[in-house]
């Protein structure tokens, strides 16, 4: 599944908790038909958020989706991956 950000999001001002917005960026079609459509909304949360540090170290930052929108307009909610 391809995803948008809705908002930009940086490591040196998210928080672990914060809310991600998304959207679909192309439709999901599983045996021909569309289960998630293109521009349907996805939300999730930062779940680490480390920013940059000095002497050259990059940030840190991870986002989990929750939940998103299906084509028929329920809402699926996604497992964590392991």
């Amino acid at each position: 599944m391809h995803l948008k950000l809705g908002r930009e999001l940086s490591s040196a001002t998210a928080h672990v908790g914060d809310e991600v917005n998304f959207e679909v960026s192309q439709d999901v079609i599983v045996g021909g038909i569309t289960v998630i459509a293109k521009g349907a909304p996805g939300f999730g949360a930062v779940t680490e958020a480390e920013p940059k540090k000095r002497m050259g170290k990059t940030g840190k930052l991870d986002v989990a989706v929750n939940s998103v929108l299906l084509a028929n307009r329920e809402k699926i909610i996604c497992a964590p991956l392991e």
